[in-house]
């Protein structure tokens, strides 16, 4: 019986945080280095004004509802963390299989991400946004000029369930269409063109940020990553995985082991441990348990082995 109620009070503090345990990243501004900065002050050639540059009254909302077939936006702290954990656990697979030593471990940014819903309400479907195509000739700096972008439209009917993971199961197998990379020195990997699956696998994004919408005839993705600069810079580094991380991302993933990263994450181990495992079945266990433990509980009282 004191076994039971040992594992009862188990699951029952493993259940708590699952609030608890999720916590923010507090990230610089890609967009704004300043606070005098403004989005509208932010040059994009190819598009007149900054995707961030949203002018009143318009909010994202009423925009998308202009595109033709719009149904929803779609979008939720569930979203988030799986288009999160479905980016790094990709990354974590690349870096294992074809061992890159300098794998970052992407983290959320909102910023992006409201850059994405944005480029949605532009109601192009297939395009990519032209201020994710910007070229910055300081290779000493990461800016705006350094924001990269994968887009997918899907057309179908219903919406899958999983249709986020769907999108990036789709982007990573783009890899058949793309030729191997070049290993100069035995070291550094050199990819000859970028595309959704190149980018998907670049070591040396730190940020992502997604949106999503439903139409009546499909559903589309956008996600923007931050920092990339050109092709003429290393893909990535070969080496026993997470042993050459970079001195702004030391450390090795503890829930993402061939990733580095710039925190201990063995706190959001439990939260995206919850995360990943449906709250009934837990339930139903804790009360199967607490059953058990009545019976057992009732056999010593019927045997006199209570008193």
């Amino acid at each position: 019986m004191q076994t039971v109620s040992v594992v009862c009070v188990i699951i029952v503090s493993w259940l708590l945080p699952r609030v608890a345990t999720e916590t923010e990243h507090h990230l610089s501004s890609i967009f704004r280095p300043n606070e005098h900065t403004d989005y509208c002050d932010l040059s994009c050639p190819g598009r007149g004004k900054h995707t961030l540059c949203e002018l009143p009254p318009s909010g994202t909302g009423d925009q998308l509802s202009q595109c033709p077939m719009f149904q929803q936006p779609l979008g939720s702290p569930w979203l988030r963390n799986n288009l999160l954990n479905a980016h790094n656990g990709v990354r974590n697979r690349f870096a294992g299989r074809f061992r890159i030593a300098n794998m970052k471990k992407l983290v959320w940014d909102d910023e992006l991400a409201r850059m994405a819903r944005l480029w949605l309400a532009s109601c192009e479907r297939y395009s990519h946004d032209p201020c994710t195509q910007l070229h910055n000739p300081d290779i000493y700096t990461r800016d705006y000029r350094n924001v990269r972008q994968n887009v997918a439209f899907v057309v179908e009917r219903y919406l899958p369930r999983y249709y986020d993971i769907d999108v990036i199961r789709y982007w990573y197998m783009q890899k058949g269409e793309t030729p191997r990379p070049q290993l100069l020195d035995g070291v550094r990997l050199h990819h000859g063109q970028l595309n959704n699956y190149t980018l998907l696998t670049w070591a040396s994004l730190e940020r992502v940020g997604c949106a999503a919408a439903k139409y009546r005839d499909g559903f589309q993705l956008v996600c923007n990553y931050f920092p990339f600069h050109s092709l003429s810079e290393p893909a990535g580094l070969r080496g026993p995985p997470a042993s050459n991380c970079p001195r702004t991302f030391p450390l090795r993933s503890r829930i993402f082991e061939a990733l580095c990263t710039f925190e201990m994450d063995s706190a959001n181990a439990a939260a995206n441990r919850h995360a990943g495992m449906p709250f009934l079945p837990l339930l139903l266990l804790l009360l199967l348990l607490l059953l058990l433990r009545t019976i057992v509980s009732n056999r010593e009282i019927l045997t006199g082995t209570g008193r």
